[in-house]
Order: structure tokens, then C-alpha cells, then sequence
């Protein structure tokens, strides 16, 4: 019990009793106080004290809600902090296979540069009998050339001249 209380009607306690236990109730006993006086001063002294605790709950109470709000502060900001968090996760997600996507491009380019190396050989070839084709046809058509100038001369010398005639 509050000391107060305990002042204010005389309360003794077993522990406050001696040897008068035996005839009393093992709980405590209430005693009557002895003046108005102490009985104003006591219950004065009760509500100072009470007020003086009712004060303390109060602020109690402000300190709670000031770390309730400032609990709430750090939630919002873990709140934020694990959306950005996610968001790297995301983006590193998607730099991962950005990098796998590029592997495999990295991959298919030395196949294809593979592929044209085994080619080139065969461009080359094309490339020289492109140029003999040319040239065969260069050829081809000065023959022609001068075959024509061959028939030509051949048919002036068997033209029949005026003489033959």
C-alpha cells in the first residue's frame, strides 16, 4: 500500500504488529485518525501526491506518443528504404540478364565471325572467277571483233568484183 495511504488512517501491517498478533485478523487494521487536522493534512498531501502522479502519467503519455510517432517515422522510412531497396534489386536483376543477354549476342557473334571465316575462302574464289569471267568475256568479245572484221574482209575478197561479172 502507498505510504500515504498508510499515514492517513494508521494502517499497521502484520510485519508492524508484535505480539497482539495472535488476538487480531492477520490482515491489517484500520486506525482511525486522531484530528481533523492530520486528516486535512494527510488527504492534502494524498492529492498532491496523486496530482503529482496523475502529472507523471500524463507526460508518460506525451513521451509514448512521441515515440509512437517517431516509431512511425522509422517504419515510413523502413517502408521507403525497402522500396528502394527492391528497385536495386530489380535493377540488378535486370543488369544480370542484361549481362546473360549479352553472353549469348557475344556467343552468336564469334559463331557468325566463325561462319564467315569458313566462307571468306569461297568469296575469295568467287571474287577470282568473277574477274576471269571478265576477263573471258573482255576476250570473248574481241574475238567477236575481230571475227567480224575477218567476215568482212572475206566477203569484200569473194564479192564478185565487176570483172566477174
Amino acid at each position: 500500500m502507498s505510504k500515504r495511504i498508510k499515514q492517513l488512517f494508521h494502517i499497521k501491517t502484520d510485519s508492524d504488529t508484535t505480539a497482539n498478533s495472535a488476538s487480531q485478523s492477520s490482515s491489517s487494521r484500520l486506525m482511525i485518525p486522531k484530528t481533523l487536522t492530520e486528516t486535512v493534512k494527510l488527504t492534502s498531501e494524498s492529492i498532491s501526491e496523486s496530482t503529482s502522479n496523475v502529472v507523471s502519467i500524463q507526460k508518460m503519455m506525451q513521451m509514448t506518443d512521441a515515440m509512437e510517432a517517431l516509431c512511425k517515422e522509422k517504419a515510413d522510412m523502413h517502408i521507403k528504404w525497402l522500396a528502394k531497396l527492391q528497385k536495386v534489386q530489380s535493377l540488378e536483376e535486370l543488369m544480370e540478364k542484361a549481362n546473360a543477354k549479352g553472353a549469348r549476342l557475344v556467343a552468336e557473334n564469334c559463331m557468325l565471325e566463325a561462319e564467315i571465316n569458313k566462307l571468306m575462302p569461297l568469296v575469295n574464289a568467287n571474287d577470282k572467277l568473277s574477274a576471269h569471267l571478265k576477263q573471258v568475256k573482255s576476250e570473248k568479245n574481241k574475238m567477236k571483233l575481230a571475227l567480224s572484221t575477218v567476215l568482212i574482209t572475206l566477203q569484200q575478197y569473194t564479192a564478185p568484183t565487176a570483172e566477174d561479172q
